[in-house]
């Protein structure tokens, strides 16, 4: 076989078993999977790009949306029969909620990905956003996907100050420190397992 494409999770192991491998088309973004399947790099690796920006804009729209318009908690009001208005609770689904405009979100990895995610966010919803990346130095594309500040990864408290939602759209490659990884999960009550 020359020729393999699929999923890095499942073809990593398998190339061993394809001497005659040349090419290799990952129908995933990252390709991290296939430097620890095998010790080959004999082949041309190649990863898919260009298309999961719309998605997984969509994505993390969807879940702001969810959370913000407390969309759970209203599909169990709704399974109950129970009917509340904004003038009922204020403070329970269905009552009063944010503007997405009035909101600040956090784009981790300003790769293609993240700016497909900044510019749905801040062109669709009107949302400000701020971005992170491993260096802070503007690129005309950050103002085309509606970044308004970019931070640099060491900046990473800075950067989580404004932001009320987060999006991580950042590849499976080495690029937090042990102590970026900890400031992440003190902060976000999140726990990033990465292999380093």
């Amino acid at each position: 076989m020359q020729v393999l494409l699929g999923e890095p999770a499942v073809c990593g192991p398998v190339v061993d078993a394809c001497p005659k491998l040349i090419w290799l088309q990952s129908t995933f973004a990252g390709c991290n999977q296939l430097l620890t399947g095998s010790a080959r790099r004999d082949y041309a690796a190649t990863r898919l790009a260009g298309c999961f920006g719309p998605c997984m804009a969509e994505y993390a729209a969807l879940h702001i949306l969810a959370l913000e318009r407390r969309y759970e908690e209203q599909r169990a009001q709704q399974s109950r029969r129970q009917w509340v208005g904004p003038r009922d609770a204020p403070d329970a689904a269905g009552g009063d909620y944010r503007r997405l405009s009035s909101l600040t979100v956090g784009v981790l990895g300003l790769g293609e990905i993240g700016s497909s995610v900044a510019k749905a966010l801040s062109s669709g919803f009107g949302m400000q956003v701020v971005g992170c990346r491993r260096r802070a130095d503007p690129r005309p594309s950050d103002a085309a996907a509606g970044v308004s500040d970019v931070y640099a990864l060491e900046d990473l408290p800075r950067f989580l100050t404004p932001a009320l939602a987060l999006t991580l759209t950042l590849a499976l490659t080495p690029i937090l420190t042990p102590t970026l990884t900890l400031t992440l999960t003190l902060t976000l009550t999140l726990t990033l397992t990465l292999t380093l």
